[in-house]
């Protein structure tokens, strides 16, 4: 009963700030100007936006698959390593970070896995993502240079020192409660397994140039996906925004994206507003607007392709989510 209490709490303390997020991100927005501006978006770029997005989920169901293959020493299924994997996406935007654990689940179940050892190359795949923004952030910081003063100043916060130690504070006390609890509880004491068992499945992987390469042009289809609501909204010409700034806008969003809220809800598009207003200049309705325009974009796609997949394989979200828990407490 203490843990459904706390699990609660803690779900109503994260909608609420994502509530709160949501009010700031739309504070002083002119909402007829965001209509306006997405019915005058230029849609014929919805299509080749749409083949991009899913092109850079095929390419990370494969990654998956070249570690899945480090383990199971047998080529995993790629389309049921893809329906997986859109089902975990779909996921996290109602329950974040629960996806993994629901498509680690239903991967294993379909190609006869053990949960454990499909959930250990999960850990290594989110690895490789935050080693790929922590290098897409620093490029994005020197791409937008000394205007990067007046975003620590829209935050309050001095640069770089408080960030910095205030993100190496918070990493070396989340590490030691991971280490303190892996000692003493079976669920961490599974994941730290899991996460010995991913390292070692990378570390074997016959192919570390393929999980590198794929990384690679992964995140260079996001910094796409970016860019071309840029040119729908017309602010690429408007605001003179190049790729590289829709690099640097895609990264720093991406942070927003990483926070455990519900689909990013509200932290994406507080961050992405401060970015485009503060450091491009650019209308505060207009930048609402992009932000609005991209996470909603996605949400609809992931949702429709992840529930068609469910469908398919003939399961409910009820279902998943029991298969989950049932895999994880196994």
């Amino acid at each position: 009963m203490k843990r459904k209490l706390r699990r609660a709490a803690i779900r109503c303390g994260l909608f609420a700030l994502a509530g709160t997020l949501v009010y700031l991100a739309l504070h002083g927005t002119d909402i007829g100007a965001v209509m306006s501006a997405l019915l005058q978006a230029d849609w014929l770029w919805l299509l080749p936006l749409g083949v991009i997005t899913m092109t850079s989920h095929v390419l990370r169901a494969w990654r998956w698959q070249v570690l899945l293959f480090s383990v199971e020493k047998r080529r995993i299924s790629l389309w049921n390593t893809f329906c997986a994997l859109m089902i975990g996406t779909m996921t996290n935007y109602a329950l974040p970070r629960v996806g993994e654990v629901v498509r680690t689940a239903h991967l294993a179940g379909r190609e006869d896995m053990a949960f454990s050892s499909v959930l250990g190359t999960v850990v290594v795949e989110r690895v490789l993502d935050v080693l790929a923004l922590l290098a897409g952030l620093l490029i994005s910081l020197a791409v937008v240079g000394d205007d990067v003063k007046d975003l620590s100043s829209q935050f309050s916060w001095e640069l770089p020192t408080l960030p910095i130690l205030g993100a190496l504070l918070l990493a070396a006390g989340l590490t030691a409660l991971f280490v303190i609890r892996a000692r003493t509880s079976p669920f961490w004491s599974a994941w730290l397994d899991s996460f010995r068992q991913g390292l070692r499945s990378a570390h074997r992987s016959s192919h570390p140039w393929t999980l590198v390469g794929t990384t690679g042009v992964m995140w260079f289809f996001y910094v796409l996906m970016a860019w071309i609501p840029l040119v729908m909204l017309d602010m690429a010409g408007t605001y003179d925004l190049s790729l590289a700034d829709a690099m640097a806008i895609m990264f720093f969003g991406a942070v927003g994206v990483a926070v455990p809220l519900p689909g990013g809800v509200g932290s994406f598009h507080y961050i992405t507003r401060v970015v485009l207003v503060i450091l491009f200049g650019v209308d505060i309705s207009i930048a609402v607007t992009y932000a609005v325009l991209v996470h909603g974009g996605q949400l609809i796609l992931y949702v429709v392709v992840g529930a068609t997949v469910l469908a398919a394989h003939g399961l409910s979200f009820s279902q998943l989510l029991r298969r989950a828990r049932e895999s994880r407490a196994s």
